[in-house]
């Protein structure tokens, strides 16, 4: 059987969007996100004891979820972004070059819970 090639995996439209923070007149901020780049990547959940987990806070159980992204190379991804996929918001927790050949970026994001 032939193995596929990383890009034929790359299959599902994402959006990698950075924040602005404005003053609101009031002394504090307002955040809004534009958006930095869409493409295509691959995606798939993580499933260890460490991220698929659920947290108790306000009172509230949150489920968190962490999510690879593999995207073709791109230079100006941070931490401090974050990737919307499926009307589903995941904040980016690492970016990495895997095989330091500037081929592609694995992206190691979660969903539900704020940055």
């Amino acid at each position: 059987m032939k193995k596929r090639s990383p890009a034929s995996l790359m299959k599902r439209r994402i959006a990698i969007e950075s924040a602005t923070e404005t003053a609101d007149g009031n002394g504090g901020f307002t955040t809004s996100w534009s958006n930095f780049a869409t493409l295509w990547a691959s995606v798939e959940p993580i499933r260890t004891t460490i991220y698929g987990k659920e947290i108790f806070s306000s009172g509230q159980i949150q489920a968190q979820q962490m999510m690879r992204f593999s995207i073709r190379y791109m230079s100006g991804i941070l931490p401090a972004m974050r990737i919307t996929c499926d009307g589903r918001v995941f904040n980016i927790r690492s970016v990495t070059d895997p095989e330091g050949t500037l081929a592609t970026l694995e992206i190691l994001a979660e969903e539900g819970v704020a940055s």
